[in-house]
């Protein structure tokens, strides 16, 4: 019985349907990588950009064997065109996992994607993260790039960032050690 049998099997939503998140690639920066830094190396010869061009080319191939998958929100996409941002390739912790401004962005596509509100209509409360207005605008504009060219990375238009003051992030840390190291997220 795969994951889906059981899904079909014991939902209680006659309605239920199933999706998928479109996940990102690896950081560029393997310094940190750990046991999967010789096969990143050796297969995408270390560029994030080559393991997203290579989740891009293998979608078609799933969608075609899983049609049982309605939809997809194309989060890989959004971290792609976040890093070309403004916002720049500031988004992982660990060069796997999002940091928290990477979750915020993330569970700010789901949001919009599932109920299909315009990101423009979700008011911002007070957070752990409080970006400027041409932050958010640089958010809202790669998120709803992303949804309407899901498998295409996007250049933004948005090109200067607020002035503002500098402020560090401690939350990263090292895959060998648990070090912490600060990064100027402004950079």
């Amino acid at each position: 019985e795969t994951l889906v049998d059981f899904i079909r099997t014991n939902a209680t939503n006659p309605k239920v349907k199933l999706g998928r998140h479109f996940s990102w690639s690896y950081h560029d920066c393997y310094q940190y990588m750990g046991p999967y830094k010789d096969a990143f190396i050796r297969d995408y010869n270390g560029s994030g950009y080559a393991m997203y061009q290579d989740i891009v080319r293998y979608a078609p191939n799933f969608e075609q064997t899983h049609p049982e998958f309605e939809f997809m929100v194309p989060s890989g996409t959004v971290i792609q065109n976040l890093r070309g941002s403004i916002l720049g390739d500031n988004l992982q912790r660990d060069n796997y996992h999002l940091n928290s401004h990477g979750r915020f962005m993330i569970a700010y596509t789901w949001f919009s994607f599932l109920p299909g509100k315009p990101l423009d209509s979700i008011k911002m409360t007070k957070t752990y993260w409080n970006p400027t207005q041409t932050e958010r605008a640089a958010m809202i504009e790669a998120i709803n790039n992303a949804l309407d060219n899901p498998y295409d990375v996007t250049q933004p238009t948005i090109t200067a960032p607020d002035p503002r003051p500098v402020y560090y992030t401690m939350e990263d840390r090292t895959a060998e050690g648990g070090e912490v190291k600060v990064y100027d997220v402004n950079d």
